[in-house]
């Protein structure tokens, strides 16, 4: 066990885990299904409640929830109910829930948790990780992951 790795093991422990020195490192891909979104044409676009909601960032996340101003006749990429919602256009980093089913732009991802992992986990998780995506975020004009 490197030295890492025994910084990050608890005094105590819950009777389970008093053999299990090892942690897991994942990376995200490892736990979740992440998908990047795709914006519709501009002429889908209407006020007529007509396709599906439209999330394009953080406009349209209010109380870190889904929150759609327009919806869109033509579906690119799809979010479904309880998807966490990742801003990935400025400001880089914005995480929500979907409380929508709806067609994603290009400024947001979604993510979804395999079945082994806990989605609220995740959530909490990326909540808490909000304030350092701008420090790895990267563009010209505006910052973009």
């Amino acid at each position: 066990m490197n030295k890492k790795t025994k910084s990050l093991i608890p005094r105590y422990r819950f009777p389970e885990f008093k053999e299990n020195d090892k942690w897991k490192y994942l990376s995200l891909e490892q736990i979740a299904d992440i998908s990047m979104g795709v914006s519709p044409p501009s002429t889908a676009y209407n006020e007529n409640n007509e396709g599906l909601p439209l999330l394009q960032g953080n406009a349209d996340i209010k109380d870190r929830q889904s929150s759609p101003r327009i919806h869109t006749k033509e579906i690119t990429k799809e979010c479904k109910i309880g998807d966490i919602l990742l801003s990935v256009r400025a400001p880089v980093g914005t995480v929500a829930k979907s409380i929508h089913n709806a067609c994603i732009g290009r400024g947001l991802a979604t993510l979804k948790c395999y079945k082994d992992y806990e989605q609220n986990f995740l959530y909490q998780f990326l909540i808490n990780y909000e304030s350092k995506w701008g420090n790895i975020s990267q563009g010209g004009t505006f910052d973009s992951s």
